[in-house]
């Protein structure tokens, strides 16, 4: 599993890097994505995915006491996404 978190790291990281050099305004290409009607579901299933993974991410830093990387992964994975779940995975399960 470790490696698995490695990799989605990885592949995310390389994938949005590679997007915002691409997109002359990201932010504004974001915000037509949420216009459309398949856009809203992408994006409310991307939340809700994010709650999901927030939620295991609190139970287990209720279990091990890594508090304060939870809280680091909970801030950043608004705009972080996976990256921040695949860290927390790495640091404090792996």
């Amino acid at each position: 599993m470790l490696v698995v978190a490695f990799i989605v790291l990885a592949a995310i990281a390389a994938i949005s890097i590679w997007a915002f050099r691409r997109a002359p305004d990201p932010l504004s290409e974001i915000a037509e994505m949420w216009r459309l009607s398949w856009g809203k579901q992408i994006f409310l299933d991307f939340y809700g995915l994010e709650a999901v993974l927030l939620l295991w991410m609190g139970a287990h830093a209720s279990e091990t006491g890594s508090w304060l990387l939870f809280g680091i992964s909970a801030v950043t994975m608004p705009f972080a996404g996976a990256m921040s779940a695949a860290l927390y995975w790495i640091l404090a399960v792996g």
